[in-house]
């Protein structure tokens, strides 16, 4: 298991903990594990990787054709989730971890 994988998984368990502990008082835990967001960080991820793999990071795009939707998640598409969490709409929401990641965590392994 990569480090920052098993860093999460510590951050995750902890949550639930707190959770565990907590759950009458007047707070909510939740949690959101994005997968690749349309940033600067996964586009240069995808050249390097493309260059590993390819010899160039000109074909960085072939490999997002690897992602189940095609593409990246747009930031908002994260966001509008985190505010939707943040508000009284999603009161009755808690102890629990949000993926949103177009759908990789169903698949093995895209990349």
């Amino acid at each position: 298991m990569p480090a920052w994988e098993s860093g999460r998984t510590e951050n995750e368990d902890h949550g639930f903990g707190v959770e565990r502990q907590n759950g009458a008082r007047d707070f909510r835990i939740v949690g959101v594990n994005p997968g690749p967001v349309d940033t600067d960080r996964i586009y240069n991820m995808l050249k390097k990787r493309s260059k590993d793999w390819f010899g160039t990071e000109d074909r960085y795009k072939e490999l997002q054709d690897r992602y189940p939707l095609k593409r990246p998640a747009h930031v908002h598409e994260v966001t509008d989730l985190i505010v939707f969490l943040a508000s009284y709409r999603s009161g009755y929401t808690s102890g629990t971890i949000f993926t949103v990641d177009g759908g990789i965590a169903s698949r093995r392994s895209v990349i």
